[in-house]
């Protein structure tokens, strides 16, 4: 599917034995990025919620902050752990192991959270439920789709949706080989899963964000700074968010009562054309970090563009926080009003690593000079920018 216009992404859709409406946008954006009301946060100071040694043990490498009413929760890839604190920073449980065995896990990734845990173990293809009080509910494999390279992908990050839908990712394929025969799919592709499993619809694909390359003896991939080209994410269990970062377009997707909704809005913007020079730069990357010597000839199959949405957080039914590839690799955000199509560019903190929103404050995961880890916090800019001002 071409994730470059928003028909196709409702004529996937279509492709369930389901009947589905389009509802066109009702806010057409024609604002530029460099129009854009820019609230610069680069130098504000960054609250810290939970410190790098809490109480009980410190963190190693934090993967996700996940913010709900129940507290934070943090997944700690170096230690292999999911840890639940309250809003003030303490302790409250502790999850899972490194391992391959019951209620353990080699790479977690929070799913959701409600009265059950669910973390998503991409790298054995499985899932691991836990009570919220720490008991290991179950281990689960999940569901696997063929991979045109032979064998089988794991749909990773499934999440139920309401009617019985279900929505994850297929995340792209990589492989080293020392022939030219190498087999690359730098693609994610979000999936829709009607009620029972019967069918499976492709909502999304986009490049993961990188390059795959290849000489005489090998091949193999490098990450890029142009990002990923498209993000998703959830809103509850009612809907699903998608962004396309190459044509600037966000998509809802709505299962309800038996019908699925896609209401495409068009952001104004889009990702910028990557040039001969990004990809003179990618080769230089390539050959800086290779162990030898390379060939001179090089075959870099690289994405088109850059992408003006890597990654997609919702910060309410309507407003959304888009980050975008950079040249700096710096945390750019573009926040978008879906309501009233308003777009604010947000620059945060070069070692603050946005990962939630919640009401007023920004969640993320911050590090020192030494890159020490910890949870920490920044004022939201944007709830006091859609307070009206008095009469």
């Amino acid at each position: 599917m071409d994730p470059g216009t928003a028909d196709s992404t409702v004529a996937a859709v279509r492709r369930l034995t389901i009947a589905v409406l389009l509802a066109p946008s009702a806010h057409p954006a024609s604002a530029q990025m460099d129009t854009l009301d820019t609230l610069d946060l680069s130098s504000d100071p960054i609250a810290t919620v939970v410190p790098a040694e809490y109480d009980g043990g410190f963190f190693a490498r934090i993967g996700d902050v996940v913010v709900n009413d129940l507290g934070i929760w943090v997944g700690d890839g170096g230690n292999g752990h999911v840890l639940w604190f309250d809003r003030g920073g303490n302790l409250l449980s502790r999850y899972g192991r490194e391992g391959s065995g019951p209620g353990e896990w080699l790479s977690p990734g929070i799913v959701s959270i409600d009265s059950i845990l669910t973390v998503s173990d991409s790298r054995q293809g499985r899932y691991v439920r836990y009570w919220l009080d720490g008991r290991h509910l179950e281990t689960v494999r999940a569901r696997h789709f063929p991979d045109p390279g032979g064998g089988e992908l794991p749909l990773t990050d499934a999440v139920p949706l309401e009617g019985g839908f279900t929505v994850g990712m297929i995340p792209a394929i990589y492989r080293v080989s020392r022939s030219r025969d190498v087999i690359y799919d730098l693609r994610n592709h979000v999936v829709l899963l009607a009620p029972g499993g019967e069918s499976a619809d492709t909502l999304l694909s986009f490049n993961w964000g990188g390059a795959g390359w290849t000489t005489a003896v090998m091949g193999a991939v490098q990450s890029t700074h142009f990002g990923a080209a498209g993000a998703w994410d959830v809103l509850g269990d009612s809907a699903v968010v998608l962004a396309d970062g190459v044509a600037g377009k966000l998509t809802i997707v709505s299962p309800e009562a038996g019908l699925v909704r896609a209401d495409t809005f068009d952001l104004g913007f889009a990702g910028r054309a990557v040039t001969e020079r990004d990809l003179d730069d990618v080769e230089e990357d390539i050959r800086e970090g290779a162990s030898r010597d390379l060939p001179r000839e090089m075959e870099i199959d690289a994405p088109a563009y850059w992408s003006v949405a890597t990654r997609l957080i919702p910060a309410g039914d309507h407003v959304f926080w888009l980050r975008q590839g950079v040249d700096d690799g710096r945390g750019h955000w573009v926040v978008v009003d879906i309501e009233t199509m308003r777009k604010w560019m947000v620059i945060l903190p070069e070692r603050f690593r946005l990962r939630d929103v919640r009401g007023d404050l920004l969640f993320g995961v911050a590090t020192d000079e030494l890159d020490v880890p910890s949870v920490g916090a920044l004022m939201n800019p944007i709830t006091a920018e859609l307070v009206p001002e008095p009469a």
